[in-house]
């Protein structure tokens, strides 16, 4: 069984560099983003020096942290890092970066702020958890300047990002209570439900609303064997979840396993209605009943899916995955087909395309 995390900033991945129960103990929110007194003195000289308005500030600010002559930030999933640790490191993701940013500008006299920012839907799964992925960035309010500052590797991406639109300015407990929470992920990813219990906690304290909090809880209860208060956390995230896919999911698994058909069905009906016509979600859920073995109802929403976006050599692909699986050898091949010439037309190589699908058949 995999357990979903609602969308939490980061992306976790395997490698969870100083992560462990040795140096797994919440900080206290002020020391998140404290900057070191040894860069206040390099903010101070090498931005406010050179630079005196706050529009000329902010473009000199976002130069000296991308560029090798003052940190040269690095895109690094995770871990997600506090503001001293993103500077030791010269790196960090999204979460960190912005962080970092307001701390910097802050310290310069700058207006900036945090922004949640919407993105399509999308999952990964990551050392057993499947991760809603979401983003965040600063916004910047100053005379005469109104700005967003992104930190996407994506460039294409970052400039839809970047539209005052998709996003909307939080407050800096809930983007802490972001920080603790993708610290709790990364811990339970990394085997440690214990010591990401506690970092969840600090999430939920700062912002008792923060619905992604409440998920992440509800999974880590589950992890240390403790199906009643996880599913107190994932109600309690029903309550107050704009997007309550993920702990739909979350519940549906845990209904199951806890011998409630009833209930289970219950929170199935209501996660499948919520984007019938998101290609993405659907195929999404065709994941989601291929993990519970329910190989029929996968190929379902995978072959929606493939009808809606029928470019999407991937929907075509999993979908006859499913249907080898079921034992469709003919409607399977033909699927993989649909996929290989999809991918083909992405690439170029229509010969690749046939050796894959020759490949996959044999």
């Amino acid at each position: 069984m995999i357990p979903v995390l609602l969308r939490w900033i980061s992306i976790a991945a395997l490698a969870f560099h100083g992560l462990t129960s040795a140096s797994a103990s919440p900080l206290p929110p002020e020391e998140v983003l404290r900057l070191p007194p040894s860069w206040v003195e390099r903010l101070e000289r090498d931005v406010a020096g050179a630079a005196l308005s706050p529009t000329g500030r902010v473009d000199r600010l976002v130069e000296f942290i991308a560029t090798d002559g003052g940190l040269g930030f690095r895109y690094r999933a995770t871990p997600t890092t506090d503001v001293a640790e993103t500077i030791a490191r010269g790196e960090g993701n999204c979460l960190s970066f912005t962080l970092l940013f307001i701390s910097a500008a802050r310290a310069l006299g700058i207006d900036a702020y945090p922004r949640e920012v919407r993105v399509p839907a999308a999952w990964r799964e990551e050392a057993g958890l499947i991760v809603d992925v979401g983003h965040v960035n600063v916004g910047i309010d100053v005379p005469g300047l109104r700005r967003t500052v992104d930190f996407e590797p994506d460039y294409l991406l970052s400039q839809r990002l970047a539209a005052p639109y998709r996003g909307r300015r939080i407050s800096d407990e809930r983007a802490l209570a972001h920080f603790y929470n993708n610290r709790a992920a990364e811990l339970l990813a990394a085997g440690e439900p214990d010591a990401a219990a506690d970092w969840a906690a600090q999430a939920i304290e700062l912002d008792a609303g923060f619905a992604a909090a409440l998920n992440t809880a509800g999974v880590i209860e589950r992890r240390r064997g403790q199906p009643e208060r996880a599913r107190e956390h994932f109600l309690a995230a029903l309550e107050v979840a704009a997007d309550p896919a993920s702990t739909l999911f979350n519940l549906v698994r845990l209904e199951r396993a806890e011998g409630r058909p009833a209930a289970a069905a219950a929170h199935a009906r209501r996660l499948e209605a919520l984007r019938p016509a998101d290609p993405w979600f659907l195929w999404s859920l065709g994941r989601f009943y291929e993990s519970l073995d329910e190989l029929a109802r996968a190929a379902d929403f995978h072959a929606r899916a493939a009808r809606l976006a029928d470019s999407e050599h991937r929907f075509h692909a999993s979908h006859a995955r499913v249907l080898f699986a079921l034992g469709r050898d003919e409607a399977a091949a033909e699927a993989m087909v649909r996929a290989a010439h999809r991918m083909a037309a992405v690439s170029g190589d229509t010969r690749q395309a046939k050796l894959d699908v020759k490949a996959l058949i044999k």
